[in-house]
């Protein structure tokens, strides 16, 4: 059996954490994710706003909330779905913990 650290968690949720936020447009610096994920702390020089910090504070508790759910061999359905919503835009939606009613725009490309 293969026992992971939680150095090892860390790890996974700070890189998680930091470039799903980036996909997003974050701008908070892979080492100010560290200092939120791991310390709970922004760094003043980062010039992030609060927005951004929860962005990625938020991943925190998903990531908690998921690794509880494996442990218990849960099987992923819909209300865990909106749970993980709920979680992963706590201060920051309005509408969190429910499905999209709109089609996403893709700015400055020829898609269509």
């Amino acid at each position: 059996m293969i026992t992971l650290t939680r150095d090892y968690f860390d790890d996974i949720l700070v890189r998680l954490a930091h470039h799903s936020a980036g996909i997003e447009g974050n701008t908070i610096s892979l080492p100010a994710t560290v200092s939120i994920i791991v310390n709970g702390i922004l760094p003043i020089s980062s010039g992030a706003t609060v927005r951004e910090f929860y962005e990625n504070e938020n991943h925190k508790q998903v990531f908690n909330h998921m690794i509880n759910h494996l442990i218990n061999g849960d099987k992923l359905y819909i209300e865990l779905i909106k749970e993980i919503h709920v979680d992963l835009t706590d201060r920051l939606q309005y509408d969190k913990g429910y499905f999209k009613k709109n089609e996403n725009m893709f700015l400055g490309t020829d898609l269509a």
